[in-house]
């Protein structure tokens, strides 16, 4: 019963969590006009062609990236199932856990070849507040050593 229960938290707080996110792409800025979709990219003032491609790009390696991410999830599945057995077979769990590791490692490969796409894009003045940008993101980061582990 508290695992039916559990399941339908996370099931009600997903949708929620989408119907919000769907809500704030409608907003407005402060002057009444539409906020552009890409909000985290406003810094950089993108032009309407820059827009689109950006876009584009995206929308590319969205295709790219859930067929790999479907996998990850159907493999973390799989190795759930294989520890909760009386008798885990550790070779085929060790095994499984390289599988998604390396499908981790190509989600990687074809976001950082998107952000080398996307840092082409910008004018030389963008491409310094990206880069900017991207420093600081890279400082704020949490240091391994400071994250709580969950076991």
């Amino acid at each position: 019963m508290k695992r039916i229960a559990g399941l339908l938290m996370m099931i009600s707080l997903v949708i929620g969590s989408l119907s919000v996110s769907a809500q704030s792409m409608k907003l407005s800025n402060a002057s009444g006009h539409p906020q552009k979709k890409y909000s985290r990219l406003a810094y950089l003032n993108l032009s309407e062609q820059q827009e689109s491609q950006f876009q584009e790009l995206m929308t590319e390696m969205q295709k790219k990236m859930n067929p790999i991410t479907q996998k990850i999830e159907e493999k973390n599945r799989t190795l759930t199932g294989l520890m909760l057995t009386d008798k885990p077979d550790e070779k085929a769990i060790f095994t499984l856990i390289e599988e998604i590791g390396q499908q981790k490692i190509a989600l990687q490969k074809i976001g950082v070849a998107n952000r080398i796409k996307f840092r082409s894009m910008l004018t030389e003045e963008q491409k310094e507040k990206y880069d900017s940008h991207e420093k600081n993101k890279t400082k704020k980061a949490i240091k391994p050593s400071e994250r709580k582990h969950k076991y």
